[in-house]
């Protein structure tokens, strides 16, 4: 019962702080039925089984870090930046965006026709014609300047900037041992490139690790311990060729050393869905089941840092000393001074799969209708 009411509080506080701001600057109004569906998953949040996360924390520093997140953060700072829906995909959910070189692409399901490729370079969102079906989980800029995309098939969608101005933009890169998998995530240092994947609709799949030789193909990597391999892996990233992170099914964690691939200790056994760190390398792992999970590395170690009551956790990014994490029901984390506090100023009721960070401070997130099995209602939602 405790729990239930504190919930309520929070969900009370963050519609009245809209409000209060919504005078100050005048954004769009919220959306007909925004209170009555956060509502709803509060009740549910109540009598979902917590068994995924790890030993609950005492009821004074439960009330504490909800007021830190009912009252610290940005919702009425006085700032002019303002949360805006900037692109909407009716027919196909956002699944993972990126800025690079080429522009912004945001990519995600297919709507029936193609697999979803947007575009945009100083203006507004346009499809891009890619010859694939099915799904695309992942886009990510390599350090030559190129482009890959990764999804269903398995699927590996590259463009370079000399490509990109022909009409073929896209090649297909071929894929070995890694037959019936979808790949989830791809990080290309220097040296190394790495796609990693599963089959999250078969329990007795195991996850693939690819790694792209100099010829362009990709296969597996023999340097990886079968033992790893027990379940699918969804995302990966490195700081450079020698400090790269995998995270998985049943809170696997991956490191590679430019050598060797060694398992991590993890503090969760709940499926680990996006990890992104800083320039001096220290991940920010995020994921979940029924209530979102947050781990930061510190001393070595990876340590939980999870806020009460939170959706899944699905995306993370880190630029400089900036860290945010999005999430389901349109949940935005942002850490400040140490802490992880709710931002009260989004007005999306969208499941956000993942976020970016741009050099000129804005913040880009994308999702749409994760839950349902149509994969619809992308949108595009900015900070700015």
């Amino acid at each position: 019962m405790r729990s239930v009411v504190l919930r309520a509080f929070v969900h009370v506080h963050r519609v009245r702080a809209h409000r209060t701001c919504t005078d100050r600057r005048h954004p769009p109004a919220l959306p007909a039925g925004r209170e009555k569906l956060t509502l709803l998953h509060v009740v549910r949040r109540a009598v979902d089984d917590p068994d995924d996360r790890a030993a609950p924390r005492g009821p004074l520093r439960t009330l504490v870090a909800l007021l830190l997140s009912a009252f610290v953060l940005v919702a009425c700072s006085g700032e002019e930046r303002a949360w805006e829906r900037v692109h909407h995909e009716p027919g196909a959910a956002l699944l993972a965006i990126a800025h690079t070189n080429l522009g912004t692409f945001a990519v995600g399901a297919d709507d029936g026709t193609s697999a979803t490729v947007l575009h945009a370079e100083g203006g507004d969102f346009a499809r891009v014609a890619v010859d694939v079906r099915g799904t695309l989980w992942w886009v990510a800029e390599a350090a030559d300047g190129s482009v890959a995309l990764v999804g269903e098939g398995p699927t590996v969608l590259r463009t370079t900037d000399e490509a990109w101005r022909t009409a073929e933009r896209w090649r297909a890169e071929p894929v070995e041992g890694a037959e019936g998998t979808t790949l989830y995530g791809v990080w290309e240092g220097t040296n190394e490139r790495f796609a990693v994947g599963g089959d999250v609709l078969r329990e007795e799949a195991r996850g693939v690790l690819l790694r792209r030789d100099a010829s362009g193909g990709w296969a597996p990597d023999p340097r990886v311990a079968s033992e790893h391999l027990e379940g699918a892996l969804f995302k990966v990233w490195g700081r450079a060729d020698d400090h790269v992170w995998v995270v998985g099914e049943r809170g696997l964690v991956l490191h590679f050393d430019g050598t060797d691939w060694t398992r991590v200790a993890s503090p969760v056994r709940t499926r680990l869905l996006t990890v992104h760190g800083a320039e001096d390398g220290a991940p920010i792992v995020v994921g979940g089941a029924s209530n979102g999970v947050l781990l930061e590395h510190e001393a070595g170690a990876l340590v939980e840092h999870s806020p009460e009551w939170m959706p899944t956790l699905s995306g993370v990014f880190v630029r400089g000393g900036r860290a945010v994490v999005v999430g389901s029901d349109g949940v935005v984390l942002h850490r400040a001074r140490g802490e992880w506090l709710l931002d009260e100023t989004t007005t999306a009721t969208i499941d956000f799969h993942a976020v970016a960070l741009r050099s000129d401070d804005t913040i880009w997130a994308v999702g749409g209708n994760l839950t349902s099995p149509a994969l619809d209602g992308g949108e595009v939602w900015a900070w700015r």
